[in-house]
């Protein structure tokens, strides 16, 4: 991502989606929507990107992933 390359950011973050909702991994996943949420953020797609991190938040927010939770709060607040 600091390269600016939001295409394969965004491709290696549905890796890792896969790979966590296959492994059941809630943070995993979480993770991998705010990663999402990011790249679309960076390339002006304000609603896809709206949509991963809301789902990012609820994932944390059902995993009781405190920390992850504000970050992702924060990024939210910010693309809203």
């Amino acid at each position: 991502m600091k390269k600016n390359d939001y295409e394969t950011a965004s491709y290696f973050y549905k890796k890792c989606l896969d790979v966590s909702v296959e492994d059941g991994l809630i943070k995993g996943e979480a993770e991998a929507y705010q990663g999402l949420g990011t790249c679309e953020e960076n390339v002006l797609n304000i609603f896809y990107a709206m949509g991963h991190l809301e789902t990012a938040l609820e994932k944390s927010t059902d995993g009781n992933l405190e920390e992850l939770t504000k970050n992702i709060s924060k990024d939210l607040v910010r693309v809203y």
